[in-house]
């Protein structure tokens, strides 16, 4: 269970509260098919960060009187099998996030979940690679709460009731 599990999960408890992915955005924005969604996470560095303003412009669509709060269901770090392309601050800030929650693994149960997911062509990673992109991302967000001046709560996988409880401090929820 990785961090689109727990947010689908959370979601569907809390229909206030709206799950938006990034890869959707960009998908959207750049008319991909969702078939071909591992496709843009190849594109070279300058691609990857230039597909960053799908993100902004759609969630300023999407978020509405109806839908106030919205859990951004992304990545800090892209891997494209070349680079790790760290996502700027400036994405997030656009956002305009109450918090940040890092969803975090062990590599190797990371890896058997990709081994097993048939419907994505993720690049091959071992785990020592994961770990390593893992520690990237994790440094990544720190820089953004501490820029930004936000709560960051990091979570394991599979543990929902943390994650939620999370979620709650951040939007005042009842849960």
């Amino acid at each position: 269970m990785g961090k689109t599990r727990l947010i689908s999960d959370f979601t569907a408890r809390h229909p206030d509260v709206r799950r938006i992915s990034g890869g959707d955005l960009i998908r959207e924005g750049r008319e991909v098919a969702d078939g071909d969604r591992d496709l843009l996470a190849r594109l070279p560095k300058d691609d990857i960060l230039a597909n960053q303003v799908f993100i902004t412009l759609g969630s300023q669509r999407l978020r509405s009187a109806d839908f106030p709060d919205m859990l951004f269901d992304g990545h800090s770090v892209v891997s494209n099998g070349n680079d790790l392309v760290r996502i700027p601050t400036s994405v997030i800030r656009e956002l305009a996030p109450k918090g940040i929650i890092f969803v975090s693994d062990v590599p190797e149960a990371i890896a058997e979940r990709r081994a097993i997911d048939t419907a994505r062509s993720r690049a091959v990673a071992d785990s020592g690679q994961l770990a390593l992109e893992q520690t990237i991302a994790l440094e990544t967000v720190r820089g953004y709460a501490v820029e930004l001046g936000l709560p960051l709560n990091e979570v394991r996988s599979g543990e929902f009731s943390r994650f939620a409880a999370v979620v709650d401090g951040f939007f005042k929820l009842t849960i």
